[in-house]
């Protein structure tokens, strides 16, 4: 199954034609690509590698920890540059889900063990 970055998106398109070439007989393409699917409320899967390369190059990233409160705590804080900005986005986590979100499909071990380097996490 292949996605794309949305209906406009040609990558998933081109990668299928180089399968269905390379004799790959089950190719599926998902059309309106990745942003539809979490758009109609669908979750998709983050693997480590996945994680990883988010971890290290996206600094607009947010990492939710799922684990019980005994484990790590459930309390939000969101900051901004400016406390109107950091209101804002705290009002809009509340109203609705992160529709740009996926999970990690490991544990937190895992992850921990992976020994990322770019930012602090734990």
């Amino acid at each position: 199954m292949l996605y794309c970055n949305g209906p406009f998106c040609g990558k998933s398109k081109r990668l299928s034609e180089q399968l269905v070439k390379l004799g790959y007989t089950h190719v599926r393409r998902y059309q309106l690509g990745l942003p539809v699917w979490r758009g109609l409320g669908n979750s998709v899967q983050t693997d480590l590698e996945g994680f990883e390369y988010v971890f290290k190059g996206d600094k607009t990233a947010v990492y939710v920890d799922a684990r019980s409160p005994s484990e790590f705590g459930t309390r939000v804080i969101v900051f901004g540059d400016t406390a109107e900005e950091a209101r804002r986005t705290a009002e809009e986590i509340a109203r609705k889900a992160y529709w740009n979100s996926s999970y990690n499909g490991g544990v937190f071990e895992e992850l921990k063990s992976a020994k990322l380097k770019s930012a602090k996490l734990w």
